[in-house]
């Protein structure tokens, strides 16, 4: 058992002993707060952090009319034996770029800018390319939905640590090559740090303050916020909790764009945002942001499947869950060494806080249904309306369909192969996941009209026929497992599908049947039963284009930490060199293959099998090539 384990479980144990509560949680919790439910609730966080092995979590759950409860749970730092408490300030990831939406809405209701306003006026100096930028040009809108069409952050912005505290347009700068659209703005969406990171410059030009600090005037400071902040200040150094990384400490990551993922928060300060938003802006008795700007906050309106009526999605900095048929609003976040979910539901005027002081997503996931149904312990599910008689679509959907709105594009290439299916069974519209088989996670749909798909189970509409501009018909569908934003999808034909399986599965084979007869003929030919030439060239040279893909796929695989990839490593090299040496190496199986036919010296059951297989591996290589993975250099 791990020390940080025995540390957590000595903890728990004294905690349960003792029947206290920690430090930071209001003895004046309210109706709502109070009796043996919140009691329970504290004994099962307890019992995931101890099964998980989590040292801390942070807690806020906000219901209006009751007083705020903040608490926490565990140790802040397990080597100390430092307990947390309502004031450990946690690192809170992207849930940071909530407060990039609401700067932006409160300058669009001071007159300062708009929604609509494009990006290449506000701020032309910030690089970036867009191919339908005179027709279709990005607007701030586009940049906090995450509809550009931009890639996420690359891995070299991504992993860029340096302590000196960058400034926002630095940070920028310093790999601005992610920032291609791939797609007409205002479309498609897929998750890109870099948007909101535009947005926030824009706000600092605007006001002409740092972004850091007009946030900490105008929403920190009047929400009473009080020990929130972007940098490791010295209230975090004295109040942070330690973030463990496979149970150890992490350094502090000094996330290049601060405004999209750098707040350190505690939860009680949480808490206060948990209010605000369902007192629709207000702050006390200020009304720091209108109801209407919180609620376009809240309310997906970019991609195609939105504009045609899709309930769920990407609002602006803020997008929604579905739990039971409740339509939960909110953001989450996650760092290294850290993972926090903010959700709040209006309906019922409720909202929690979470934060964990590592990266497991299970322990989230677990915190999350935990407090959920503690929240929602006395509240019916929404009453779902009886179900409509299916409405004839103009055109069947049945088929097969792919992801075409992946958060990076070098990693399109795979997803032909992991397809959705639908088909209709009775009234109902039938999508499994998997593409091949049918299985008991089918999820069950029913069209309301010519476009929609609505879920019986929660009675929100789910699924929308879309008209692309580049792809033509196809669909978008709300993510699953609270995942931010929706998928679109486009259609591939049952004999491409199946065609591309084919293929697969046949090199797969091939593969092995290399592998299997490397011993034999190797054996073979060191004891001279075997002839040399080409008969050994292109077995051998086969056989090493199969060991360099091994390699690509175990250093990608294995679990190496994510800095050895953001710059030129030992690691970082050596995979860029696996990929070229797995073409070359193909590449000369082939050339070897092609000559042995005209030779004719090989026997035809070995040279065809070999011959398969290094057309096969070449069709590979050359579609790996065309989407950049020969050669890939992961730090550029």
């Amino acid at each position: 058992m791990s020390y940080n384990r025995v540390m957590l479980t000595i903890f728990a144990l004294l905690a349960s002993l003792t029947n206290t509560t920690f430090p930071g949680y209001a003895q004046k919790t309210g109706a709502g707060n109070t009796g043996s439910a919140i009691h329970a609730l504290e004994r099962e966080i307890r019992n995931i952090l101890e099964d998980t092995g989590t040292p801390a979590a942070g807690v806020a759950i906000y219901q209006k009319g009751n007083p705020l409860y903040a608490k926490g749970f565990g140790l802040a730092n397990v080597e100390k034996g430092v307990v947390a408490t309502e004031e450990t300030m946690f690192r809170i990831g992207s849930v940071s770029k909530l407060f990039v939406g609401l700067a932006v809405l409160k300058l669009q209701e001071e007159g300062k800018l708009q929604l609509r306003d494009k990006l290449s006026v506000l701020a032309p100096e910030i690089e970036y390319k867009n191919p339908w930028e005179q027709t279709h040009p990005i607007r701030i809108e586009h940049l906090l939905s995450h509809t550009t069409g931009w890639d996420d952050i690359h891995l070299a912005e991504y992993l860029h640590n340096d302590p000196t505290p960058a400034t926002l347009k630095e940070g920028l700068d310093f790999h601005p090559h992610s920032r291609v659209s791939r797609w007409v703005p205002g479309t498609r969406m897929a998750y890109s740090n870099s948007g909101p990171a535009v947005a926030a410059y824009v706000v600092q030009k605007v006001t002409g303050q740092p972004f850091e600090d007009y946030v900490a005037e105008n929403f920190f400071k009047p929400m009473g916020m009080e020990t929130i902040t972007y940098f490791p200040s010295e209230g975090y150094k004295r109040l942070g909790a330690t973030l463990y990384e496979r149970g150890r400490p992490v350094d502090y990551w000094h996330v290049i764009t601060r405004p999209t993922g750098s707040i350190n928060a505690s939860p009680k300060d949480m808490g206060k945002l948990i209010s605000f938003f369902l007192n629709r802006g207000k702050a006390g008795s200020t009304q720091l942001l209108s109801p209407s700007s919180i609620k376009r906050m809240e309310t997906p309106t970019n991609t195609l499947g939105a504009k045609a009526g899709l309930e769920l999605g990407y609002g602006l900095a803020n997008y929604t869950r579905e739990y039971k048929g409740h339509v939960f609003h909110g953001h989450g976040g996650s760092l290294n060494g850290g993972k926090a979910l903010f959700s709040y539901l209006p309906e019922q005027e409720v909202g929690f806080f979470v934060s964990i002081n590592t990266s497991q997503t299970e322990t989230l996931n677990r915190l999350t249904e935990a407090i959920q149904k503690y929240l929602l312990k006395d509240v019916p599910p929404p009453a779902v309306a009886s179900l409509p008689t299916r409405v004839q679509l103009k055109k069947p959907i049945s088929g097969f369909y792919y992801i075409i709105n992946p958060r990076e594009e070098m990693w399109t290439f795979i997803y032909p192969l992991f397809s959705q299916k639908i088909w209709t069974v009775g009234n109902s519209f039938l999508i499994d996941r998997t593409g091949l088989f049918g299985n008991d996670e089918d999820e069950r749909y029913v069209s309301v009209d010519d476009k929609l798909l609505m879920n019986p189970e929660s009675g929100l509409i789910e699924v929308a026929v879309v008209d692309d501009p580049i792809q033509g018909r196809g669909l978008e569908v709300a993510a699953e497992d609270g995942e931010p934003g929706n998928l679109s999808f486009a259609s591939i034909s049952p004999f491409r599908f199946y065609l591309l399986w084919a293929i697969m599965l046949l090199w797969l084979v091939l593969i092995l049947w290399s592998v299997l007869s490397f011993p034999v003929w190797s054996i073979r030919y060191a004891f001279g039963k075997l002839k040399g030439g080409r008969n050994i060239w292109m077995r051998f040279w086969s056989f090493m284009s199969i060991l360099f893909l091994i390699a690509v796929i175990a250093i990608t695989t294995t679990g190496f930490p994510e800095d050895s990839f953001g710059r030129p490593t030992i690691l970082s090299v050596t995979l860029t060199a696996c990929t070229i040496a797995y073409a070359l190496t193909g590449a000369l199986a082939l050339y070897h293959v092609f000559f042995a036919f005209f030779e004719g010296k090989v026997r035809k059951g070995v040279l065809w099998p070999a011959a398969m297989f290094s057309v096969l591996n070449f069709l590979v290589i050359l579609f790996f090539m065309w989407h950049g993975v020969i050669g890939i250099r992961t730090w550029a």
